[in-house]
């Protein structure tokens, strides 16, 4: 009679192991903002184009958009004309972003498993 009990117990046991081993792979594809907001930051560093950022950051027109109106909004990045094009470039305020984004990724990288659950980001100590 313990058997039954047992398989239901290991089948619990890897259901679990299951829904963390697909947290962890589908956590590792997902970007949060901040990430995306760093990522644009290190291609504008020494001035880009709009459609480089789209391509190298992987971001859709629309949300490629939203993100430099906001990093423009708060002065992270500057727009300026290059032989007639608009070119990016991190401001001194988004170069201090990237540099403490960068301390803080430094932190908590080999200390912690990011994992997303239902939209919701948990860390789980290793």
């Amino acid at each position: 009679m313990s058997k039954p009990a047992d398989n239901k117990e290991n089948s619990q046991v890897s259901l679990t192991a299951s829904k963390i081993e697909l947290a962890l792979a589908t956590s590792s594809k997902r970007r949060d903002k901040l990430y995306i907001i760093a990522e644009i930051l290190e291609l504008a560093k020494e001035g880009t184009l709009k459609t480089q950022i789209m391509y190298r950051a992987n971001l859709s027109f629309t949300q490629l958009n939203a993100y430099l109106d906001f990093m423009l909004k708060i002065n992270f990045l500057e727009k300026q004309q290059f032989h007639d094009k608009d070119v990016y470039v991190a401001s001194e305020k988004g170069i201090d972003f990237l540099d403490r984004y960068h301390e803080i990724t430094e932190l908590l990288g080999s200390d912690y498993i990011n994992l997303y659950n239902i939209g919701k980001k948990t860390f789980v100590r290793k």
